[in-house]
C-alpha cells in the first residue's frame, strides 16, 4: 500500500505547511477532541443538527448585526440581538437547503473519492518511479537526467505542486480522466443536493455518520501516529482490516442514529396516537 502512504505522507505535509505550528505542538490534545466529537456526531449528530445548525446561524447573526452596529454608528449590542433573530429565523427555515448543501458536497467528495481509488491511486507509484525522470508538460513524455537543481525541486517541492504535477501526469495516461472527474462531480452534487433536500433525516442520518467516523478515523490515526508509531505504520500495511473497522463503526452510527431519531419521534407523536 505505497499509494496510500504516498497520498497521506502529501496530507500530513499539507497540513504541517498551513496549520499553525502551536497547534501542532498539541496534536495530541487536538487528536482527542477530534476522536470525543467525532463520537458525539456520530452518536447525536442527525438529532442535533437543526439546533446546532440554528445556533451557528444565531451566533453568526450576532456578530454580524455587531459589527454592523459598530460601522453605522447605531448601538452594537442591541443591532447584535436583532442580528441573531433574523439571520437565525433565516437559518431555521432554510435548514432543509442547508442539509441538501452538505449532502451534495460529501455526496461529491464520496464519488470522487471512489473514482480516485480505482483509477488514479494506481497511477501514484508510477509517477513517484517515474518523476526524477519525467518532464510534466501537455506535449509527449519526455526522459532525461535532471540536474542537481532539478532534482532538489523535485525534493522539495510542495503538496500542491505534487498534485497538479501528478494530475497532468494521469491526464496523459488516462485520456478520459478529466471528463469523467468533472462528470461525477457535478452528477454528484446534484444528486446530493436533491436527495438532502427531499429525504432529509435519512440524509442526516448518513451525513452525520460520515462525518462522525472520518473524524473518529482522523482522531485515532493522529493518536497512533503520535504514539504507536509502529501500530500506525501497520495500518498501511492492513489497509483491509482497517477498512473493516471503519466501516463496522459506520454501520454501527448509522444504527444507533435511526433508533435515536426514531425513538424521539415516536414520542412526538404519542399524543396524537392516542388523541386519534
Amino acid at each position: 500500500m505505497n499509494e496510500l502512504t504516498t497520498i497521506w505522507e502529501q496530507f500530513s505535509l499539507f497540513l504541517s505547511q498551513h496549520v499553525p505550528a502551536g497547534f501542532l505542538q498539541q496534536a495530541g490534545w487536538v487528536a482527542v477532541g477530534t476522536l470525543v466529537l467525532g463520537i458525539g456526531i456520530s452518536v447525536l449528530g442527525a438529532k442535533l443538527a437543526r439546533f446546532a445548525m440554528t445556533s451557528a446561524f444565531v451566533v453568526g447573526g450576532f456578530a454580524a448585526g455587531f459589527f454592523f452596529g459598530q460601522a453605522f454608528g447605531y448601538t452594537s449590542l442591541l443591532c447584535g440581538f436583532v442580528g441573531a433573530a433574523l439571520i437565525g429565523a433565516i437559518g431555521f427555515l432554510t435548514f432543509r437547503l442547508w442539509v441538501g448543501v452538505t449532502a451534495a458536497t460529501l455526496l461529491c467528495v464520496v464519488a470522487l473519492g471512489v473514482f480516485g481509488q480505482q483509477r488514479l491511486l494506481p497511477h501514484v507509484g508510477e509517477f513517484q518511479q517515474s518523476m526524477m525522470a519525467w518532464s510534466p508538460t501537455d506535449g509527449p513524455v519526455e526522459f532525461s537526467v535532471p540536474t542537481p537543481e532539478e532534482q532538489a525541486a523535485l525534493r522539495d517541492r510542495t503538496p500542491e505542486q505534487w498534485a497538479e504535477q501528478f494530475w497532468s501526469y494521469v491526464k496523459l495516461r488516462d485520456l478520459d480522466a478529466d471528463r469523467q472527474v468533472r462528470v461525477i462531480g457535478i452528477v454528484a452534487l446534484l444528486t446530493g443536493l436533491l436527495l438532502g433536500m427531499v429525504a432529509v433525516r435519512t440524509t442526516l442520518i448518513i451525513g452525520t455518520s460520515v462525518v462522525g467516523t472520518i473524524l473518529v478515523s482522523t482522531g485515532v490515526a493522529t493518536l497512533f501516529a503520535r504514539f504507536v508509531p509502529d501500530g500506525y505504520h501497520a495500518g498501511f500495511q492492513h489497509a483491509g482490516v482497517v477498512g473493516i473497522g471503519v466501516g463496522s463503526f459506520l454501520a454501527t452510527s448509522v444504527i444507533l442514529q435511526t433508533l435515536v431519531t426514531r425513538s424521539a419521534r415516536s414520542r412526538s407523536e404519542e399524543p396524537a396516537d392516542a388523541k386519534a
